[in-house]
């Protein structure tokens, strides 16, 4: 019973201050009597004396425990070690895999095509998830990790880039400059979503707000967004990019020609548009 009194006295105080371990909160909740009361201690202040005891112990036992969680062992050290090389096999592997389905993917559209729309738009769907997997492959490429070699890299990014008509350098620099102000309010504008502080927001006009909330529509943010930067935005290179960077966009604008070119004579200017707009949303 003793126990339980400090214990039940001590949660109380660390909930509601030294009012939770009032005298009478703890004969309300124990129902024990004045005499039983002190019984169990000599006095109100000994029962706060030992009940703050008791709190700062519970809290010491939490900050070891939160202590010991987020210390990683030598375990799982050894398990993450092994993702922290680029692996040519893998990486290979992952390309054919990924570039293969992809490909099959147009191919049974191209066949699909004569026969119904309704057999070409889950495919152009699934083509769509396989252009995630490329644009990940985009991705690692320009973080410079997807293979050992800094030329491999490159070639297979440039060459991924076409797929997902994103400009290699120039979205390199532009991400690595994301990165570098990421969750920095004074840097705001590179390769992130619009965002503004509730200050600023209140201070807005009225249409500046409409607009920042259709911004954050779920249509806009998923379907019309994307479609604009990856088919429009990233046809023109920023005022600030180098010559590298300005250039990267101009050879993958004519690139992206010639493969529109290519696929609108195989399948028909018109469908392999609206195809490709099913798999780029």
């Amino acid at each position: 019973v003793h126990q339980k009194i400090v214990k039940d006295a001590s949660r109380r105080m660390r909930a509601e201050g030294l009012s939770g371990a009032a005298v009478a909160t703890v004969m309300r909740d124990t129902d024990l009597t004045h005499g039983g009361f002190y019984k169990h201690f000599e006095s109100k202040d000994a029962l706060l004396l030992e009940s703050m005891r008791e709190a700062f112990r519970d809290i010491g036992d939490t900050l070891v425990q939160v202590s010991t969680q987020s210390r990683p062992d030598a375990a799982w050290k050894a398990i993450v070690l092994k993702y922290q090389k680029p692996s040519t096999l893998r990486a290979l592997w992952q390309i054919i895999e990924t570039l293969v389905q992809y490909a099959l993917c147009w191919y049974l559209m191209y066949r699909c095509r004569p026969i119904s729309w309704w057999l070409v738009i889950p495919l152009a769907i699934l083509a769509g998830a396989l252009l995630v997997r490329v644009f990940i492959i985009f991705h690692d490429c320009g973080h410079g990790s997807f293979f050992k070699s800094h030329g491999a890299n490159d070639t297979v990014g440039f060459l991924s880039g076409i797929l997902t008509f994103t400009p290699y350098y120039h979205w390199r620099w532009e991400h690595a400059i994301h990165h570098s102000s990421a969750g920095h309010l004074d840097k705001r504008g590179t390769g992130d979503v619009w965002t503004m502080t509730v200050q600023e927001y209140l201070e807005s006009s009225r249409w500046k707000k409409f607009s920042y909330r259709l911004a954050r529509n779920p249509i806009v943010l998923f379907i019309i967004a994307p479609l604009f930067l990856f088919l429009i935005s990233q046809r023109i290179p920023s005022s600030k990019a180098s010559r590298r960077e300005r250039h990267s966009v101009y050879a993958m604008n004519l690139c992206i020609l010639g493969m529109v070119i290519s696929a609108g004579l195989g399948f028909g200017f018109t469908d392999y548009l609206l195809i490709q707009l099913i798999v780029v949303m």
